[in-house]
């Protein structure tokens, strides 16, 4: 079960009142829970109840009056849920999953049912991976890859039982988005290519292209006859509108320069549209664009029941809510919270904590036990954050999908160390990676960017320059299958990691700063673990006993 009220605790030692008792109690402590430090993923609305998939893939519900986000009861890893949909009569929510086909729950997650669509129905996994879905009150269409070679021929599946059984439908020739129903029998699919249209999705061969050729559509609204369409062209987002149920296009134009309209909402009581784009959010209303919000980087967005909207991405601080009155935004991210993956505290009484999901790094301030959050590395795409640690001078240094920053003046300056362009990259994945980053009592930057490599990345300046402190040689002793942990001190340099030789853990070390290695004698039981202090001196850590190392001939105790 999702863990619905996660704290963030550290350890206190905590006087008797008596100031002569030697003896202190030990006590856990609750600081604070922190609501602004998950972000939205996927977003679906029936008329009373609003849904959200978070970035570590849990699904969250609301009802239209309450801020107050309420997870799933369980979500099965298993599904590898993407999107998700809200039946508009039930309170069935179907997710689409790249495994199970549809996956669907009844009440809140306490139980699950999917159909594999592909071997009529089953348990999860070999299942169909999902292209498309689109609801008109019980009936259910969706579209599942096809062949992966060949002509184009994904399959397409129809339920009039809301999604109990569903029979198969002609195959398309094309890539869907998207459906979005005009009536029962006329359906549109928006494309990376222009807008499809059916007038009877039963026939084969019924779909034909009917605007917006060459142009990525990525959202379609209907109201009537009317449809809006955000579309992509050539690096810029516009949005279109035919009055004539895709017969013509007009551009909406006035909007702002921007390179992308992920989605649109379309308000019929109010007659306004609205538009999140890399330049912000704005309302479309008597012909003219109004920004409303300045965030650029959000990719969902929805209206409810009540005429609100709701827009998030993976790079937002939460979800945020367009009040229908007055357009103000304003955040409503009670509930989300996020487990913390990892954490660090510096010198200048700092906590932070980063979930490997997201690329907010969240601190709270020791000294007054205030929360703040921030995305980090705005100007790149996309990243999260992978690893965390504390450098020789007491600050956080963060490494992250293409960066390496540390922290300064309490977290209010975040310098960037290294990128792609000043580091060396991960083989394979050719980006830089340091999902294994040590900080040594040096300066220094050790990393592992990934499991094929066989060498350490090192820098001995804060990622200034870099170069290889260990790497196997073919026939030379030692050699590792693995690196676990690096820890350098001011002088010598020690690696954990599994030995070629024996299969076992060992550490080696070096007193010359990398140019030779040997290896440390075992203790008496494995060395799952090791650290070393400011002091530089090693402790090595076993199943049952923590052992420092006195000389480099021995362990003990």
């Amino acid at each position: 079960m999702k863990n619905i009220s996660i704290a963030i605790q550290i350890f206190i030692v905590s006087l008797l009142s008596n100031p002569n008792v030697i003896n202190a109690q030990s006590t856990w402590q609750k600081l604070a829970n922190f609501n602004d430090a998950n972000a939205g993923v996927w977003m679906s609305s029936s008329p009373n109840l609003n849904y959200v998939i978070t970035s570590d893939r849990w699904i969250y519900h609301n009802n239209n009056t309450s801020n107050e986000w309420i997870p799933f009861v369980t979500v099965p890893s298993f599904y590898n849920v993407g999107s998700i949909k809200a039946s508009q009569v039930s309170n069935r929510v179907f997710c689409l999953t790249s495994s199970s086909g549809i996956a669907y729950t009844d009440n809140f997650g306490a139980s699950w049912q999917n159909n594999n669509l592909n071997s009529g129905g089953g348990t999860s996994g070999f299942g169909a991976t999902i292209l498309a879905c689109g609801l008109n009150g019980t009936t259910v269409l969706i579209s599942t890859i096809g062949a992966i070679s060949g002509t184009i021929q994904n399959n397409l599946f129809v339920s009039n039982n809301n999604g109990t059984t569903f029979s198969s439908l002609p195959a398309l020739n094309f890539y869907p988005t998207g459906f979005h129903f005009l009536d029962n029998n006329q359906v549109l699919s928006n494309t990376a290519n222009g807008v499809f249209k059916s007038t009877n999705i039963n026939v084969s061969g019924s779909w034909t292209q009917i605007g917006l050729a060459g142009m990525e559509v990525t959202d379609l609204k209907i109201d009537g006859t009317t449809i809006y369409a955000s579309v992509k062209d050539n690096n810029t987002g516009k949005v279109y509108k035919s009055s004539n149920s895709g017969q013509d296009w007009m551009e909406l134009t006035g909007l702002p320069a921007n390179t992308n309209v992920p989605k649109i909402a379309f308000d019929a009581i109010n007659q306004r549209l609205i538009a999140i784009t890399t330049s912000g959010v704005f309302v479309y209303q008597s012909n003219v664009w109004t920004n409303i919000s300045p965030i650029n980087s959000a990719h969902e967005l929805i209206l409810t029941g009540n005429q609100t909207a709701l827009f998030c991405g993976v790079r937002v601080n939460g979800i945020l809510k367009v009040d229908a009155t007055t357009l103000a935004v304003e955040p409503i991210n009670n509930g989300l919270i996020i487990n913390s993956d990892l954490m660090a505290v510096s010198a200048d009484n700092q906590m932070y904590t980063a979930s490997s999901n997201t690329s907010f790094l969240s601190k709270l301030n020791l000294n007054n036990l205030t929360w703040t959050s921030q995305t980090m590395r705005e100007d790149l795409d996309f990243t999260r954050n992978i690893s965390i640690g504390v450098a020789n001078d007491g600050q956080c240094v963060i490494g992250g999908m293409h960066f390496i920053a540390k922290t300064a003046n309490q977290g209010a300056t975040i310098t960037t160390l290294a990128d792609d362009f000043t580091a060396p990259l991960a083989p394979v994945y050719d980006i830089l990676f340091p999902q294994k980053m040590f900080l040594g009592n040096n300066g220094s930057i050790s990393m592992v960017q990934h499991t094929v490599q066989d060498y350490i990345d090192y820098s001995p300046d804060m990622g200034a320059t870099w170069s290889i402190l260990f790497q196997n040689v073919s026939g030379q002793f030692p050699a590792f299958l693995n690196f676990d942990k690096v820890c350098s001190g001011l002088q010598n340099h020690y690696i954990l990691g599994t030995s070629m030789q024996n299969g076992q853990n060992s550490i080696a070390f070096s007193s010359n700063q990398g140019a030779t290695w040997s290896t440390l004698p075992n203790p008496p039981s494995l060395v799952r673990d090791m650290f070393i202090d400011r002091f530089d001196q090693l402790y090595a850590v076993t199943n049952t006993f923590k052992y420092n190392v006195s000389t480099m001939d021995r362990f003990k105790y």
